[in-house]
């Protein structure tokens, strides 16, 4: 059997290192997020959606030439 201050001791150095790891991850996620990641990912992607959306936007507007329609 532990004494009470061996308990003590144990509970405090587990909730310490979970504020640790809870400090160290926070802190990762903040610079993570300044540099905005996702953005490499999503814009190229919206631009690509953009321009079909201008293609057959146009398309809608006049037919394309030679279609044979």
């Amino acid at each position: 059997m532990l004494s009470a201050e061996t308990n003590v001791e144990d509970t405090l150095r587990v909730l310490w290192a979970s504020m640790i790891g809870v400090a160290v991850t926070a802190a990762v996620e903040l610079a993570f997020a300044r540099m905005k990641p996702g953005d490499d990912i999503v814009l190229p992607i919206a631009e690509r959606l953009a321009a079909v959306q201008s293609l057959l936007t146009g398309y809608l507007e006049e037919p394309p030439r030679g279609s044979g329609g």
